[in-house]
């Protein structure tokens, strides 16, 4: 089976195949793999981007690396000992000087390049002196195909899981380290898995089965991890992916993680403390969540839990739940304020055109703009929501998806809605406050699910003390947090029924 590729540039550098990782069921039950050592310490994983400087004791990267460093000698030899993986050619010297200056007495890098060299006690065995293992950024399609069920594998969890070594990933490191792996060799975008929910693009290159596999690292159980999550709009999706993995392992309780740039997770036991200047996005299934996944047609899923993480949040992968006892003292409490205005008049809005966000209550701005929310002059309009289209545009589907969270939290009663280019919102004057959901009648593009977000089960707001990657320079966006929001991704009324009622914030009919 061909390598399904892209332009350099679309999504990920030409040379990044992404993949992606599953889940087990947390508690007794564990799907296919055993559970790790006890004696595990801890992980970090970070969402890329680029470090701090040497000295720089404000930087992201200082927060998070160093936790690695602060899990301690355990090799007993009295140094700290820091081993860098990658399938780099001529990897720099630059996490080396790095982890030396975090406290580290030693630190080297080991580029392992194919399964020859995986399998070299010569090569690899050097690793089983680290007291700390990072895997860098770069190609997550390569460390499965050339390291899993290697002896280098085995070494790294040796150190891990009988030494209670620490283990830390950035990018495709990080996703390295969740119980299932997305490694199928394709890249993978949002509007991809919104227009086909059975996209080729989650597929396997080597036999054309399924892109996920559970036999790799798998030190955060329950989970998938992607990153770069804000930066290249990937909220679409993590959710085709958290629903192919919900199926192909009879898991509804996995939990799907995404972490923005220069932003990650230090996970100590089954507590997960988020760092870092964006958001991290964690999307589970309720218990009346709906799923439809059928080839050629656009992904269908409602009723999902998104809790977003701001810096000094903690989640507990055990219940699958912040930790709102801990919460940051710039958390604000949230209370549905009651249904909005009704409606009037029929309208459409077409994915296609910018123009068309004036037909919603609010739209934002944003780069090369400054982040703001202004109202929409259309009538008659949406009331209670905020609008953007042509929402997975590769060049701006980043600021986008920031703003559109920013905008929530400025307006948390009403509903942002994503729509994609080919799709149309429309409504009757029958039915005014329910929104359908259709493919453009003259567009080339494929329908894509709109991406609905609510707040009016959202317990807790917040701010990220920093500026968003996705601000313009010396502007004032910065990341938004929610403790338990709705999310949905809706697509063809017209053969599965399902509307949106935006007065009553519910999904109305539907399969």
């Amino acid at each position: 089976m061909a390598v399904l590729t892209r332009p350099y540039g679309e999504d990920d550098m030409a040379s990044t195949r992404l993949r992606w990782q599953g889940w087990w069921v947390l508690g007794a039950l564990v799907l296919g793999a055993a559970l790790p050592a006890q004696a595990q310490g801890v992980v970090v994983i970070a969402g890329g981007g680029a470090e701090g400087d040497v000295g720089d004791t404000t930087a992201w990267s200082y927060k998070l690396y160093g936790e690695l460093v602060k899990n301690g000698d355990r090799t007993g030899d009295g140094r700290i000992r820091v081993a860098i993986l990658s399938t780099e050619t001529a990897p720099t010297a630059f996490l080396v000087d790095y982890f030396k200056w975090l406290g580290a007495q030693e630190a080297f890098t080991l580029p392992v390049l194919t399964r020859t060299a995986a399998n070299d006690a010569a090569v690899v065995d050097a690793v089983r002196g680290a007291d700390v293992i990072f895997i860098k950024g770069g190609d997550q399609g390569q460390y499965y195909d050339l390291w899993n069920g290697t002896r280098l594998e085995t070494n790294i969890r040796y150190v891990v899981q009988t030494l209670g070594g620490a283990i830390g990933g950035t990018s495709a490191g990080a996703m390295s380290q969740a119980q299932y792996a997305f490694a199928g060799g394709n890249d993978l975008i949002s509007a991809d898995v919104l227009t086909d929910a059975r996209t080729p693009y989650l597929n396997d290159v080597s036999d054309g089965g399924s892109g996920i596999h559970n036999d790799f690292l798998g030190f955060v159980p329950g989970v998938l991890i992607d990153t770069h999550c804000t930066r290249r709009g990937r909220l679409g999706r993590l959710v085709g992916l958290l629903g192919k993995a919900v199926q192909d392992f009879a898991a509804p309780g996995l939990v799907a993680i995404c972490l923005e740039e220069r932003t990650g997770l230090v996970i100590r036991g089954t507590s997960a403390r988020a760092v870092g200047v964006g958001a991290v996005e964690l999307v589970q299934q309720r218990a009346s969540s709906v799923l439809r996944r059928d080839a050629g047609r656009p992904l269908y899923y409602t009723n999902l839990r998104l809790d977003r993480l701001t810096e000094g949040w903690r989640y507990d992968l055990s219940t699958r739940l912040p930790d709102t006892s801990t919460r940051p003292s710039t958390a604000v409490g949230l209370v549905y304020p009651g249904d909005g205005s009704l409606n009037s008049g029929s309208l459409d809005i077409d994915g296609d055109y910018r123009q068309h966000e004036d037909r919603f209550a609010k739209k934002t701005t944003y780069a090369p703009s400054d982040y703001t929310v202004v109202s929409g002059t259309g009538s008659p309009f949406i009331r209670g929501a905020i609008g953007l289209v042509d929402a997975h545009n590769s060049t701006t589907r980043g600021a986008v998806q920031e703003t559109a969270f920013r905008a929530l939290y400025d307006f948390p009663s009403h509903v942002v809605l994503l729509v994609g280019a080919g799709s149309e919102l429309w409504r009757s004057t029958s039915t005014p406050d329910q929104v359908e959901f259709a493919r453009n009648s003259y567009s080339t593009d494929g329908q894509l699910s709109t991406l609905v977000i609510d707040a009016k089960t959202a317990t807790y707001k917040d701010l990220s003390p920093y500026t968003s990657v996705s601000a313009i320079a010396g502007g004032k966006l910065r990341a938004a947090g929610f403790i338990n929001l709705t999310l949905h991704a809706l697509a063809e009324t017209s053969s599965r029924g399902g509307r949106y009622d935006t007065v009553r914030h519910t999904v109305v009919g539907g399969p």
